[in-house]
């Protein structure tokens, strides 16, 4: 195989390599619980993905309250519907009072999740989304956009290779 196309066979497959380093797509991190409860002491969390997609496998919960007034819930398991592995809920009641409730969720991603509810008679249906408070965005650099570091890579690679490329094949010829 002349020199040529073996330099360039070579190039694809360093420029491949090179390519192949460039950061994973986003997966999903974390999950947003939202607290429900219907106001008579029943209480479930849904959960989704960070980003909002819908979580369909299994998920792991435990809740705990404490009340105004000093009574508490122990830590308990949320259980899971069994039509719908991202409904969890808490299979007792809390009684009537304002409650300070607490859920942690293990899996298939980490989520928190307080909030404060009233329970009684006439006490109203509440939904509490605990989405973690927005991200500071970036700052902005003042030159303009910066170049992803695998684009400057590959373009260094694929330049310092041309240029090796260019060496070995006037060197060749000016052997003939």
């Amino acid at each position: 195989m002349p020199a040529l196309p073996r330099l360039l066979a070579a190039l694809a497959l360093i420029a491949c390599a090179v390519l192949t380093l460039a950061p994973p797509a986003h997966a999903h991190q974390g999950v947003r619980p939202t607290l429900h409860h219907d106001g008579h002491g029943s209480v479930w969390v849904t959960v989704t993905w960070d980003d909002g997609h819908p979580i369909d496998a299994p998920s792991i919960a435990t809740m705990s309250a404490t009340s105004g007034t000093g009574d508490a819930v122990p830590v308990a398991p949320l259980r899971a519907l069994p039509h719908d592995p991202a409904t969890l809920a808490y299979a007792a009641t809390l009684p009537s009072g304002r409650w300070s409730v607490t859920v942690d969720i293990a899996a298939p991603g980490v989520g928190f999740c307080t909030a404060t509810l009233a329970v009684g008679p006439a006490a109203p249906a509440q939904t509490h989304d605990c989405a973690p408070p927005p991200a500071a965005a970036p700052p902005v650099a003042a030159s303009g956009p910066a170049v992803p570091l695998t684009v400057l890579a590959t373009a260094t690679v694929l330049a310092a290779l041309a240029i090796t490329a260019l060496a070995v094949t006037t060197r060749s010829r000016r052997r003939r």
